[in-house]
């Protein structure tokens, strides 16, 4: 017992020392923040010029499907008054970190860390451009029947609220319009994730329940959709939410909005879920306190979960017959969020994370922690060029083998010109797939329906003997 106080006590010292010392070459830094301000900016002109922004609206490049960004915000006016540095530079599509020191010569050094994403969003780049390339997708995807994923994720004043405010009202303003236009409906809901506990914001905070029903799918019980019918009825409601949710409420809890769209035909329930992330220091937060213990424990495990489910979703949108882990079920806020993580919940569905950063240099060090999360589930998107591909496998068909498998398998008779790869099929929604068949052939919307059915069980058996066959491989190799 008294090992582990001493322990305990040694851990803690190290850590008080570990912070001295960086506050103290902090205040180093901030006494010459003219002379490291100019070698910042002399370093500038040797970097890349700026890229434009690509074109990540096509659904035809699976590594569409998760798409991540980062997003610098300009200097607050406390920061300008008080002359705080900038060490962040946007140069699409990567950051570059100016990490500055001094020689031994006690001169000003800097030095580049760079940084990969596939859209990166500078200090003066407008809100509506963020929506237009990475929100309009999302809510395509939406109203076809799949499901869109949009997390505003950064450590707080890192401007994540601000981002996510913004997709949040242009979401709403785009849905509005549709619904003039074509009849569609949105119902709206606003939930509060804080440890474990997952509440109703709509509802006085009251607890909410997550069930699983017997094809997979999570419901959220008893939890309160609003219809939505208009900008003021909506800006009542968001002032609403927002302003309970101030303090440390903001900073230890993800705020979720799910907006479910009902099409106008009838078809499929879309699904767009909208969530600005806790805090990322939440991540490395400790507490005495017991119960705070706990929920702080809850919510680093969140975050660990969320990450290693998109690095799996991501590395399957790239390589879509092999098997890897998304352990949605590991924590609440991954299981609530199955149907748009889970590649065999056969809806299609699309991600996009924003990691949102502080320019300065009194937050180098955590900023650089976000760009570091970002780029690991952006390597994630790399084909992986050595794989065997199996040929039963319904991705790997040519649009000559996925014509004879319908009519072979399902009787579906359609024109050889007409058809359609067995990849790119997997890749329509369940409205496209209907459409398509009907159009296409004599069936109808029922038996099209009981196609797609079926097309996803030989795909979802393909996947589960290849994740056999990882897990024997790994087996074998622990024996050994």
């Amino acid at each position: 017992m008294n090992g582990h106080l001493v322990s305990r006590s040694d851990s803690k010292k190290d850590q008080d020392a570990s912070r001295t010392k960086v506050n103290k070459r902090l205040l180093q830094i901030l006494e010459n923040n003219e002379k490291f301000e100019a070698a910042v900016k002399e370093g500038e002109k040797i970097l890349p010029d700026r890229n434009p922004f690509c074109d990540i609206k096509s659904r035809d490049d699976p590594r569409n499907d998760v798409v991540v960004c980062t997003r610098i915000r300009p200097r607050l006016e406390k920061e300008k008054k008080e002359n705080l540095m900038e060490t962040f530079i946007a140069r699409n599509p990567f950051t570059f970190a100016a990490e500055v020191s001094f020689t031994f010569k006690n001169e000003a050094r800097v030095n580049y860390n760079k940084f990969t994403a596939d859209l990166v969003f500078g200090k003066n780049d407008a809100d509506e451009e963020l929506f237009e390339k990475v929100g309009e997708p999302l809510i395509s995807i939406s109203l076809l029947g799949g499901c869109g994923l949009f997390i505003s994720y950064g450590q707080t004043s890192s401007g994540k609220s601000r981002t996510f405010g913004n997709v949040l009202n242009c979401t709403v303003h785009r849905l509005l319009q549709q619904n003039k236009k074509s009849g569609e409906v949105c119902f709206i809901s606003f939930m509060e994730l804080q440890g474990n506990r997952l509440t109703d914001s709509l509802s006085h905070h009251s607890r909410l329940d997550l069930k699983e029903d017997k094809t997979g799918s999570v419901k959220i019980v008893e939890v309160i959709e609003n219809k939505l019918s208009s900008a003021s009825q909506f800006s009542k409601m968001a002032e609403r939410i927002f302003c309970s949710r101030v303090g440390e409420r903001q900073h230890k809890s993800h705020l979720i909005c799910r907006m479910r769209i009902r099409p106008a035909d009838g078809g499929n329930d879309g699904f767009l879920y909208l969530i600005e992330m806790a805090g990322s220091e939440q991540a490395k937060c400790n507490s005495s306190h017991s119960s705070d213990k706990r929920e702080a424990e809850q919510t680093k495990r969140s975050f660990s979960v969320l990450r290693e489910c998109l690095r799996g979703r991501a590395s399957t949108s790239s390589n879509p017959d092999q098997s890897y882990s998304v352990p949605y079920g590991q924590s609440k806020l991954a299981l609530l969020l199955k149907e748009v993580l889970d590649v065999e919940s056969m809806k299609q569905s699309r991600i996009v994370l924003v990691g949102n950063i502080s320019t300065t240099v009194t937050d180098f060090d955590i900023s650089c922690e976000t760009l570091k999360l970002l780029a690991t589930i952006k390597a994630s998107k790399k084909v992986d060029e050595s794989l065997n591909q199996d040929e039963e496998n319904p991705v790997n068909w040519d649009k000559e083998e996925a014509n004879l498998w319908l009519k072979l398998s399902c009787d579906v008779d359609i024109d050889p010109k007409s058809t359609l790869s067995g990849w790119q099929l997997l890749r329509l929604t369940e409205t496209e797939f209907v459409s398509f068949l009907t159009s296409k052939s004599s069936v109808d919307r029922i038996t099209a329906r009981l196609v797609h059915q079926e097309i996803w069980q030989v795909y979802t058996d393909c996947r589960r003997r290849e994740k056999d066959k990882k897990l024997r491989r790994r087996a074998t190799f622990q024996t050994k």
